[in-house]
């Protein structure tokens, strides 16, 4: 009688502990999920802010006319030390920054004023001349 009560204790104890696991598991997968979803958040947030700020930049100088000059600084890495590329596709009259997040690349894109944008169109990053000349836009 007394081992069947152990036995009862051992399986109530058991049960018991695989509830308690099992909850667990569950609230580490979710806080798993939600610190990705806040690091993705995190990533996309910060390209978007440099691809706006170079974006609204040339379009300001674009706007201001002639002579318009301004001097921009951009990080070399994201807020979180990822790398990123940023571009200006005069054509497209957008400015595109990829960066990579759970091996893919992703981008945001914000839309420029002109097409007539000439120097270093790609890899930007540090600090850069944007130059109003003639109605054309000077990115040195």
């Amino acid at each position: 009688m007394k081992t069947n009560r152990l036995a009862q204790v051992n399986i109530d104890f058991i049960l018991t502990f695989i509830v308690i696991l099992s909850i667990f598991l569950a609230l580490t997968y979710a806080s798993s999920l939600k610190y990705t979803q806040m690091n993705y958040e995190t990533k996309e947030n910060s390209a978007e802010l440099l691809a706006t700020k170079l974006a609204t930049n040339i379009n300001s100088i674009y706007l201001v006319g002639n002579g318009a000059k301004k001097e921009v600084l951009f990080p070399p890495t994201l807020i979180d030390n990822t790398e990123y590329t940023m571009t200006i596709y005069p054509t497209e009259q957008l400015v595109e920054i990829v960066y990579f997040f759970e091996n893919q690349n992703r981008s945001y894109s914000y839309p420029l004023l002109t097409n007539n944008i000439s120097g270093k169109t790609s890899n930007i990053f540090n600090t850069i001349n944007i130059t109003n000349i003639d109605g054309g836009i000077l990115i040195e």
